[in-house]
């Protein structure tokens, strides 16, 4: 059972689960995704026979997008590959193409029924999160710019980080995040994340 399992391409092979299964099968974060995006696409198959197109197509007329977050750490052209790889592979798939979200915003605006934009000059998209902003510019068919820049929010967990690593230290010298790090940073945003919407305290 796992809570959380998507990361970023850099960690596709970093190990995951604790059981002895786990450890046996060398289960990683990019099987469990593997695995995941599989039946997701299995389930879009299945339950959409209803329109000729899909229950008529082969793997390869199918032309699947999915998004990812604007951070470098998504968008480099290594990390966007692997990522795209990793998709084919778990689902078959061969027409594969992973579009930032802020480029995804982008497209959703242009198609609004309920707005004009001209885009003869280029449109460009701001996103802007607490622990990053994102920036996308595209002249269709000829330019794609994408910017990310980290924010506040990301300084302020790094902090909180390092704040419970010293406190864990004064009981223990050896205490180190090491390959929970990512885990402990998700954990402090989501209480971050709730105590400035409810205004209540969380463990």
């Amino acid at each position: 059972f796992f809570v959380y399992f998507k990361v970023s391409p850099e960690h596709f092979d970093r190990p995951c689960g604790k059981s002895a299964e786990a450890k046996a099968a060398k289960l990683t974060y990019g099987k469990v995704m593997a695995a995941f995006l599989y039946q997701v696409v299995q389930n879009v198959l299945e339950f959409n026979k209803s329109f000729k197109e899909i229950a008529g197509a082969g793997k390869n007329d199918i032309n699947l997008l999915i998004g990812c977050p604007a951070t470098k750490k998504w968008t480099d052209v290594g990390y966007m590959l692997k990522y795209a790889q990793l998709v084919r592979q778990a689902t078959g798939i061969q027409n594969v193409g992973i579009v930032p979200e802020s480029r995804a915003a982008l497209f959703s605006a242009i198609d609004s029924g309920s707005r004009i934009i001209n885009t003869s000059k280029g449109v460009m998209v701001y996103d802007f999160g607490s622990s990053t902003a994102d920036s996308t510019y595209m002249l269709l068919g000829r330019q794609i710019y994408e910017y990310s820049w980290d924010l506040g929010a990301s300084l302020i967990e790094q902090q909180f980080l390092q704040m419970a690593l010293r406190y864990a230290k004064e009981k223990d010298p050896t205490a180190s995040a090491g390959a929970n790090r990512d885990t402990i940073l998700r954990s402090l945003r989501m209480a971050k994340e709730e105590y400035f919407r409810s205004g209540a305290e969380t463990d």
